[in-house]
C-alpha cells in the first residue's frame, strides 16, 4: 500500500515513552530541505535478502541526518542503515523463491518534512499511522 512507503531514519522501537520521544525529537534542529535520489530496484540487503527495495547512490544528506538523529537521540546506529524504500518484505523461506531483480529507475524528491509513524502489525504486515510531523527549513 502506497501509504506505507517511507524512509526510516531512526528506529523508535527502543523508546518506551512515545511522548518523551516526541518531546526530544522536537528539540532537534533539522537542516534545510534536501533532495534524495533512487536509481535501482533490487533484492536486499545483500547478506540475507528478504526485501525488494529501492536504493540510490550516496545519499550523503540522508545518511548525515540519520547519524545526527541517532547521536542526538542517543541511539546506536543501525547495522543496515542503507537508505531505502521497502517495496516488499518476505520471510526467509519465501525470499529464496524470489528471483533476482535489478531494475534501473529514476526517482527523485525533496525531503521537506519528517514524520513520526506508529507501526501497527496485522496478519498482512505492518501499517503505519502518522503521529507527528516536523517541517524542515526551506
Amino acid at each position: 500500500q502506497s501509504q506505507n512507503l517511507h524512509l526510516t531514519l531512526v528506529h523508535p522501537w527502543y523508546e518506551n515513552n512515545i511522548e518523551k520521544f516526541i518531546k526530544n525529537l522536537s528539540k532537534f534542529t533539522f537542516s534545510k530541505t534536501f533532495e534524495v535520489a533512487f536509481d535501482q530496484v533490487s533484492k536486499g540487503p545483500s547478506l540475507r535478502p528478504r526485501l525488494i527495495w529501492i536504493t540510490g547512490p550516496g545519499q550523503s544528506s540522508l545518511t548525515k541526518l540519520q547519524k545526527d538523529l541517532a547521536r542526538f537521540l542517543k541511539r546506536p546506529r543501525e547495522k543496515h542503515s542503507t537508505p531505502h524504500i521497502t517495496i516488499a518484505r518476505f520471510k526467509m523461506k519465501e525470499a529464496i523463491l524470489v528471483p533476482e531483480i535489478n531494475e534501473i529507475i529514476e526517482l527523485k524528491f525533496d525531503v521537506s518534512e519528517i514524520t513520526l509513524f506508529e507501526s501497527r502489525l496485522s496478519p498482512l504486515g505492518a501499517n503505519y499511522f502518522p503521529i507527528e510531523h516536523l517541517k524542515l527549513e526551506i
